[in-house]
């Protein structure tokens, strides 16, 4: 998962190494183990208490009004681009988590940090959207003399 800028846009892209079909998950979602068993990403909002869910094969199939969403299907899996809601960033903090699940089994992957099996609750990231453009170079890498 990687949030950027583009265009003066907030953005999540999301790139899921393989792929498996299945049923649209039960709406409405509100905690991860909503959608186990479902080929999809689901993007928890702190404060709105929003989620978004994305699937390959129905897109976005629970989606807080002011999010665009892309989907592509390829050889090696699918990729989301999410253009945000303005209302997510309004106070220069976008505090999100997200869980990726499958379709052909109940495994759960989070993020920003992973969960124990029996406390699939994701922990939020805060990202202080106000520091992004004071960034003057983001690194690519280290320099070879401090790996």
């Amino acid at each position: 998962t990687e949030l950027r800028k583009a265009l003066g846009k907030w953005e999540l892209f999301i790139a899921c190494s393989g792929y498996s079909e299945s049923a649209p998950p039960t709406l409405p979602i509100h905690k991860a183990t909503d959608v186990k068993g479902v080929e999809a990403v689901t993007v928890f909002h702190k404060e709105s208490k929003q989620v978004l869910c994305i699937t390959p094969s129905h897109g976005a199939v629970q989606e807080p009004s002011g999010c665009n969403t892309f989907v592509m299907i390829n050889d090696h899996g699918w990729s989301a681009r999410v253009e945000l809601p303005e209302h997510w960033m309004a106070n220069g903090i976008l505090s999100i988590s997200v869980a990726r699940t499958h379709g052909d089994s109940n495994t759960i992957e989070t993020t920003p940090l992973p969960c124990v099996p029996w406390r699939i609750e994701p922990t939020y990231i805060d990202i202080d959207l106000t520091q992004w453009d004071k960034i003057k170079n983001f690194p690519v890498q280290l320099p070879a003399n401090e790996i």
